[in-house]
């Protein structure tokens, strides 16, 4: 679960999920594919506006540590998609519709903690950076559960 924030397209914070897989390669360092989609609804006046981040990126995760609460930080680079929606209803019905592809650079860290078994508990926090005809900053918070 996570929520991201961004300037200039949403006021306040988007709710989304995300799923990532990896491959560790060497001990603290791992492969990691991600994928995290965010949506966010808003009022404007007469319309109704939702923003929709789909992000797909791939990058590494180096884990500082073994037992106890361990700190990381990761690096990634990939795609994502902005779809922006508008609805009025009143005084009579229209929708417009956009959707673009953009390069994403993403940067963050945060530290897992073991739950039992397999389990571990993850909370990040991570900067990404979209390459648009206006750059767009985002800061993500998340939360998740790690199985090893």
């Amino acid at each position: 679960m996570g929520f991201i924030e961004s300037d200039r397209l949403t006021d306040g914070y988007a709710g989304g999920w995300l799923l990532d897989g990896g491959w560790r390669f060497a001990p603290g360092l791992t492969a990691i594919v991600e994928g995290s989609r965010h949506r966010l609804t808003q009022d404007v006046g007469f319309f109704d506006t939702q923003v929709t981040y789909d992000t797909i990126a791939a990058g590494i995760r180096l884990r500082f540590g073994r037992d106890g609460l361990v700190p990381y930080v990761q690096i990634l680079g990939g795609s994502s998609r902005i779809a922006i929606s508008s609805r009025m209803t009143t005084p009579v019905v229209a929708v417009g519709e956009d959707s673009a592809v953009h390069t994403a650079l993403q940067l963050g860290g945060g530290l897992e903690t073991p739950l039992g078994g397999p389990a571990t508990l993850r909370v990040g926090l991570d900067y990404r950076r979209v390459l648009a005809d206006v750059t767009l900053d985002q800061l993500r918070f998340s939360t998740a559960v790690v199985f090893r």
